[in-house]
């Protein structure tokens, strides 16, 4: 048998055994610890906002590989608002909600998050010789693809990019239960 024929051959017989067998994911379960640190500074104004939280997932067995719902789960991440515009404070929180969806790929696991920040949030201005004034803050809805190496404490970073933005998105994959 040629080399051509022989490749053909145990791709064919590597896709009937999982065709055959399924794919069974390699971790039961684990959380994503959320700790984003997202700065925004425009004139005199300065504000910081920090997302923090650990969102669980468990697995399910998948019949191919890579499937969306390989693993799924869903939570809350706290957030807490913080700075300055001139000689005001600016103080808040609120929480995001997330749910994510995963696949495992060659010792890799990959999740699509779909996040609603600011779900509910708002802030506090508080100005010498003023009123406090509360601001609530309008609900986004962001969709992102992380990816982690099949590992415990794996982290993936993203950095905040904006006009007047700094600092990072950044996850953690913990496995094992909560």
């Amino acid at each position: 048998m040629n080399s051509a024929v022989k490749s053909i051959f145990f791709m064919s017989l590597c896709l009937s055994l999982i065709l055959a067998v399924g794919c069974k994911p390699s971790i039961p379960s684990g959380w994503i610890e959320y700790d984003h640190n997202l700065t925004n500074s425009y004139g005199g104004f300065e504000q910081t906002v920090r997302v923090t939280g650990n969102i669980g997932f468990l697995s399910s067995d998948a019949a191919l590989t890579p499937q969306s719902s390989m693993y799924s789960g869903s939570g809350k991440a706290a957030v807490a608002i913080s700075g300055t515009a001139g000689e005001c404070t600016i103080s808040g929180s609120g929480s995001n909600d997330v749910s994510l969806k995963g696949s495992e790929f060659f010792g890799k696991i990959f999740f699509n998050t779909t996040e609603t920040w600011y779900s509910p949030a708002s802030f506090t201005v508080i100005c010498p010789d003023s009123d406090p004034l509360e601001v609530p803050l309008p609900t986004v809805t962001i969709d992102q693809k992380i990816s982690f190496p099949l590992e415990d404490g794996a982290v993936f970073v993203q950095p905040y990019i904006g006009a007047a933005g700094s600092g990072t998105y950044r996850w953690i994959l913990h496995i094992g239960d909560m």
